[in-house]
């Protein structure tokens, strides 16, 4: 049994030179591994601090009537908070990391460059450790930049910039000095 032809995965090249296939993914999946991220980091949430306020009287002893509001704009909450925020984010970033080298990035770990760059590394004392080799090939050696990797993840998701001959092909479209009519 054969089934339908598929075509080739699109292409990113990196600014080592690399070329791989990327697999795409829904729009939607950043904001799901934010959400799992938030989920995952629940517990440590900070909660929002409240203040005693006075909310009345009471009509019958004349008593203030008081209850605690929340104060999600308290300074010192916002900077903890703004803490939380940050770890969320990393968390979400490594989420994404993951998915791009177990599933939408697809390239062949070159064993070979990867051992060269553990033992060059080993040989100036330090060591790669804590890595597997296709993180390796894909973070130091296949793009190793932080731009490589945004644009990857860009690139993931469905956004990517347009390609040289794609600027001209439009250019050539709408001219800038259209004829005189």
């Amino acid at each position: 049994m054969t089934g339908r032809k598929v075509p080739d995965f699109p292409t990113f090249t990196t600014s080592a030179g690399y070329t791989v296939q990327v697999r795409r993914v829904s729009p939607d999946t950043g904001a799901r591994l934010r959400a799992a991220a938030m989920k995952e980091l629940a517990d440590s949430r900070p909660p929002v601090p409240t203040e005693r306020t006075v909310i009345g009287v009471d009509p019958r002893t004349q008593a203030p009537m008081e209850q605690d509001i929340p104060n999600p704009k308290d300074a010192a909450y916002l900077k903890i908070f703004e803490a939380w925020e940050q770890q969320v984010r990393r968390l979400a970033g490594l989420k994404s990391q993951q998915l791009m080298a177990d599933y939408a990035i697809i390239s062949e770990v070159d064993t070979d460059a990867v051992a060269e760059l553990r033992a060059m590394h080993e040989a100036l004392g330090d060591p790669i450790e804590g890595e597997t080799d296709r993180q390796v090939w894909l973070w130091r050696i296949v793009a190793p930049t932080s731009e490589d990797q945004i644009g990857l993840l860009a690139f993931m998701f469905g956004k990517s910039q347009p390609s040289p001959e794609a600027i001209e092909a439009q250019k050539a479209t709408f001219p800038s000095n259209p004829p005189a009519a």
